[in-house]
């Protein structure tokens, strides 16, 4: 993260309402995680586990916990967006895709890598804010 980003926080925004991350690996399916913080509703989706498959409320403290968390989050990917290649394959197994929606902007992050720092906060954010453990 460059220094500008660091003082200048414009990319942060600072009352996000819904958070969704998806990330798919080849012939491995896909999870899709969504959190809606101003109705304070967790939800989460497993293309090879459908049992698993849920909606939870979630309490004050959680969302509020997630709140600051996002604002102390870096917000800078490994890749640009340009570079990024949204369908998984042979060559290409993994993508990721985090939105962030606020009440007058949207930030959307992909990113190829698996090892991408912000992805692995993000995901602990979820892990964090839904008490689940997730598995790699």
């Amino acid at each position: 993260m460059s220094e500008e980003s660091k003082t200048n926080p414009s990319h942060i925004i600072q009352d996000p309402e819904i958070i969704e991350c998806k990330y798919s690996i080849f012939r491995h399916g896909f999870v899709h995680a969504f959190i809606n913080l101003e109705k304070r509703i967790f939800y989460w989706q497993d293309s090879n586990q459908w049992n698993k498959n849920y909606v939870r409320s979630l309490n004050e403290e959680k969302t509020a916990k997630a709140r600051e968390i996002l604002k102390r989050m870096p917000y800078q990917p490994m890749l640009r967006q340009d570079e990024v290649e949204n369908q998984v394959s042979e060559a290409c197994p993994f993508y990721w895709k985090i939105t962030i929606r606020g009440k007058d902007r949207v930030n959307i992050y992909e990113g190829n890598d698996p090892g991408d720092e912000f992805l692995r906060k993000f995901m602990a954010l979820i892990e964090e804010t839904s008490d689940l453990t997730l598995f790699w």
